[in-house]
């Protein structure tokens, strides 16, 4: 299994407001794209100004694999086995694989993302002793490119997007087909399931 579906959402993925626009723990969609000898393994997470979050990876064998959270409780799940849905360890601590570049980011750039000055910048990190660079590159009022390199204590060399925008929600029309919820029920569109408010539990075992 991904190294990042081993993660679980934790408060930070379900976080539906941005307390501080200056600070990097403020984003609407971030990005972190590592290359592997399979190939490119992308994982993503975009929160939307509904309070709906959804967390995506791409590039893993068997297959895309994605988690959309609408209204406060309902897990909809795309490409997940059945057996982790219904264990409540599918997505677990998720979010937590964007730390390093979170942290990186924060030690460059403590002033969020609003301090960092155009055009591309590199700067020297340590992150829990080991030591690289990251660079960044504006590429609009919200969102920063970047690059983390690690080559110390072990090697790490990610790329991808953080966007402190959050995106416009998902229309009520948009298809669900072969997407499963959390006690395996099925909807035709977002909008369905967003009036079933289906309660999943934050943890633990989901009751078919």
């Amino acid at each position: 299994m991904a190294f990042l579906l081993a993660m679980q959402v934790g408060p930070s993925l379900g976080q539906s407001r941005c307390p501080n626009i200056k600070s990097w723990e403020c984003y609407g969609a971030i990005e972190m794209r590592a290359s592997t000898p399979e190939g490119a393994v992308v994982a993503r997470i975009t929160r939307y100004s509904n309070g709906e979050v959804q967390a995506e990876i791409s590039g893993e064998k068997p297959g895309d694999q994605r988690l959309l959270v609408v209204n406060p409780f309902t897990k909809m799940y795309f490409g997940v086995a059945e057996r982790e849905i219904l264990g409540g360890y599918a997505f677990a601590f998720f979010d937590y694989g964007f730390a390093y570049p979170a942290m990186g980011l924060e030690a460059a750039f403590p002033q969020g993302p609003s301090s960092i000055p155009a055009p591309v910048r590199s700067r020297s990190v340590q992150i829990e002793g080991n030591k690289g660079e990251i660079s960044v590159e504006p590429v609009s009022p919200t969102r920063v490119k970047y690059r983390l390199v690690l080559r110390e204590k072990y090697e790490l060399d990610v790329t991808g997007y953080w966007d402190t925008a959050m995106q416009p929600p998902l229309g009520d029309s948009q298809s669900l087909s072969n997407w499963k919820s959390c006690t395996l029920r099925t909807y035709q569109s977002i909008g369905e399931a967003r009036r079933a408010n289906e309660s999943c539990p934050a943890g633990g075992v989901a009751k078919k």
